[in-house]
């Protein structure tokens, strides 16, 4: 049996993008790549750091 393969479109360009969401108890901040699949990562928003104290 073979494999079934599938291949990605080539972009010139990511397309990432953060957001708070609030549908849930908590906020979460949701940082993703818009151009694949699951890719994609949250953490507690008020876990998260300002971006001052990332500098």
């Amino acid at each position: 049996m073979q494999a079934e393969r599938t291949t990605v479109a080539e972009q010139s360009e990511d397309a990432i993008m953060a957001v708070v969401d609030d549908a849930g108890d908590h906020e979460q901040f949701v940082i993703a790549d818009t151009t694949r699949d699951d890719a994609w990562v949250t953490v507690d928003a008020d876990e998260s750091l300002l971006l001052d104290e990332w500098r």
